[in-house]
């Protein structure tokens, strides 16, 4: 499945019964960023071998049998491969013809609509594509305006264009982070309005 860039927070923080899970795109520091945020997710640390494995694109090989082993303990286990291409599909297919707890998440670069790797992330139910991409203006003001009206948070037009214009906005996004405001304590059941510029940290 494709996952929407509005929809990858929570994706991130919950892939539910995903077992392969292909991070990719331009921003290569965003793919490993949101790909070690997911595998830490599903492990819950990097420091035990048990539940966690990093295989480079010559390890791919190994993807079915590091798939299939069991976490020392029980639980789930996650195995991240770095630099995943379309040569490395038939690794993947092979390590999900069997049945598993693990979760595969494969970071790539930029692939094309074609790719037989993003085809399968995006085409299997147990499967999921996040690309990463850098949001452009207007895809910022949406992602801002939507994050703030969950907080109850009304943003007056030119203050989203300058939030959304800012040098800092892209990477806060990119990152789901929260915008940090300074705003009058609001009266009880009235939505804060910001008005002026929101700054980022």
């Amino acid at each position: 499945m494709k996952v929407d860039a509005r929809r990858v927070g929570r994706f991130l923080a919950d892939p539910g019964t995903t077992r392969f899970a292909l991070v990719y795109g331009p921003d290569t520091s965003l793919v490993v960023e949101r790909g070690k945020a997911l595998a830490k997710r599903v492990a819950g640390s990097f420091d035990d071998p048990f539940r966690y494995t990093e295989l480079t694109a010559d390890q791919a090989d190994r993807l079915p049998e590091e798939a299939s082993s069991m976490a020392l303990g029980g639980g789930a286990r996650a195995v991240l491969l770095r630099d995943a291409a379309d040569a490395h599909v038939k690794f993947v297919e092979a390590a999900l013809a069997h049945d598993s707890e693990s979760l595969i998440v494969a970071l790539a670069g930029d692939l094309a609509p074609r790719s037989k790797l993003r085809g399968l992330a995006e085409q299997r139910a147990d499967s999921a594509a996040i690309p990463c991409y850098a949001p452009d203006g207007q895809a910022r003001e949406a992602l801002i305006a939507d994050h703030l009206r969950d907080l109850d948070v009304v943003i007056e037009p030119e203050a989203l264009s300058l939030a959304a214009g800012s040098e800092d906005s892209g990477r806060v996004w990119e990152r789901a982070r929260t915008p940090v405001v300074t705003v009058p304590a609001r009266p009880s059941g009235d939505p804060i309005a910001i008005t002026g510029s929101p700054t980022f940290r």
